[in-house]
């Protein structure tokens, strides 16, 4: 595997390094492209890609017909399609070439970008901007979560194919665990869960009865709330000085109230927010990355009294906070369209594979592209080269025929 794909790799996990600008990857992944002769990305013969693509085009040209975006201007649009073009060019690299790889490398400079980004986001970060370079080691809560539940599965695949690693493979299991744990993510963690149990079907195909026989468990606890609130609720001091923001989940008081949680309010509004935007423009909405400068009227902000103090400015500058409703709003029910059929069809095919017992460890990177669909629901992630590559990948396993 080349030098330039196992840094396209290792800074896809570990997205520290920007060029005027522009992630490295970017840098990284053209010079892949022109430096070999071979690759030949067929861009116009991926159809689904192609239309989600086009829909982000037309939607961008019309961005600059509408009254309520405070438009940012031609050089900002131009800059925003052709990121889009490179990380579906991203996707249709890997969906081409994955299995053709060398897959145990790739999952290895997941594995060590993932572990410089452990390493900086609890123990030491820095900034550094040279002007034309920059470095930048400081991640925020959702990019770090996102990223960890993206690359989980290709560091385990990459840890049970290393014959010292291996021996080792429950305890890494528990270390990644204690990490989403430690990140105070509400939503990561239990996606991070489902990672695990669908990773332990693929290891174990028996012990899906045993989690039929532990889900029979819980239906019947749903029977006795009233005990099973009050552990939690005990359970919860316990956990509040690693965890804050779950302990308060679970009690479901101070941030994790409605009533108090500031942050969960501006979900909530910018959920409103894309339900005025889609009432208005349906068909392709708004354009790319114009939800924060679209001036909403925001007729449902007496629901959210806590955010008085915020003016009409601030609250439409936020992002969309979920990928769903960001495409919703800026593509319209045709870009989400396809978007949709973009994921469901690759995870359709592991969810029946994970149903029938016909898993093989390559599974482990479907299991990724579940969990980053799971949590576009909660974070605005699609804007980023790693969930390109595991869209990509998932495409590439669904239509191998050698593993149907």
């Amino acid at each position: 595997m080349s030098r330039l794909l196992k840094g396209f790799i290792f800074f896809t996990a570990f997205p520290c390094i920007k060029i005027f600008g522009s992630s490295i990857t970017v840098f990284l992944f053209l010079f892949l492209i022109f430096s070999n002769k071979k690759i030949k990305l067929q861009v116009f013969s991926s159809k689904l890609f192609i239309l989600f693509f086009t829909s982000i085009l037309i939607s961008s040209v019309f961005s600059f017909f509408y009254d309520e975006i405070s438009h940012p201007g031609l050089f900002y649009i131009l800059k925003i399609v052709s990121q889009y073009f490179y990380w579906v060019c991203v996707a249709l690299f890997f969906k081409k070439y994955f299995l053709k790889l060398n897959i145990i490398e790739i999952s290895k400079y997941f594995f060590l970008g993932i572990i410089c980004l452990i390493f900086s986001f609890f123990i030491f970060s820095f900034k550094l901007d040279f002007g034309f370079l920059s470095i930048d080691t400081i991640f925020q809560r959702n990019n770090f979560v996102f990223i960890i539940l993206a690359s989980f599965p290709f560091c385990l695949y990459y840890v049970i194919n290393n014959i010292y690693l291996k021996q080792y493979l429950k305890r890494i299991t528990f270390l990644f665990l204690l990490v989403m744990f430690l990140s105070q993510g509400r939503s990561g963690i239990l996606i991070f869960i489902i990672e695990v149990l669908c990773i332990s079907i693929i290891l174990n195909p028996n012990i899906k009865k045993l989690y039929k026989f532990f889900l029979g468990l819980v239906i019947i606890g749903l029977f006795f709330t009233s005990t099973i609130k009050n552990n939690l609720e005990s359970f919860s001091y316990v956990i509040e000085p690693y965890n804050p923001r779950i302990a308060g989940f679970i009690r479901q008081d101070g941030e994790s109230d409605i009533n108090q949680d500031k942050s969960l309010m501006i979900r909530l509004m910018m959920i409103d927010k894309t339900i005025e935007i889609f009432y208005e423009y349906p068909v392709l909405g708004i354009g790319p990355n114009m939800f924060k400068y679209y001036k909403a009227p925001l007729n449902f902000r007496s629901n959210y009294d806590r955010l008085d103090y915020r003016d009409d400015e601030y609250i439409n500058s936020r992002s969309s906070h979920g990928a769903y409703y960001q495409v919703l709003a800026e593509f319209g029910i045709v870009g989400l369209i396809f978007i949709i059929l973009i994921l469901i069809t690759p995870i359709l095919y592991v969810l029946k594979r994970l149903l029938n017992n016909k898993n093989g460890n390559e599974d482990f990177f479907l299991i990724s592209l579940l969990g980053i669909s799971l949590h576009f629901v909660a974070v605005s992630a699609l804007t980023g080269t790693i969930p390109w590559v595991i869209i990509g990948v998932g495409w590439n396993l669904r239509n191998n025929k050698s593993l149907r």
